[in-house]
């Protein structure tokens, strides 16, 4: 049993994060090629997610601002998301 994605089924097309249940039940069970079928973009930056979720994790500790860099190199990651969203539906 999976999540329905609300984007999907309103609008026919598939969002940015459309099969990542998938995926992460194939990685699960070591079915890799399989997840990096349900989603490439989220399951090859899975590494920069993880390293995000600790840094954030460590600036809240820290009571740290996020840096400038860091902001950049988010939007950077959310345009290429949105940029790989768009070439899947469309190609």
């Amino acid at each position: 049993m999976y999540i329905p994605c609300i984007f999907r089924s309103i609008t026919g097309y598939r969002c940015p994060c459309c099969g990542t249940t998938t995926m992460c039940v194939s990685i699960l069970k070591f079915r890799f090629s399989d997840a990096f079928y349900a989603n490439p973009f989220i399951f090859t930056t899975i590494p920069f997610i993880l390293f995000e979720i600790v840094y954030n994790v460590y600036l809240s500790y820290t009571e740290k601002c996020m840096p400038l860099w860091n902001k950049i190199l988010l939007g950077v990651y959310c345009s290429a998301l949105l940029i790989f969203a768009i070439i899947r539906d469309f190609m």
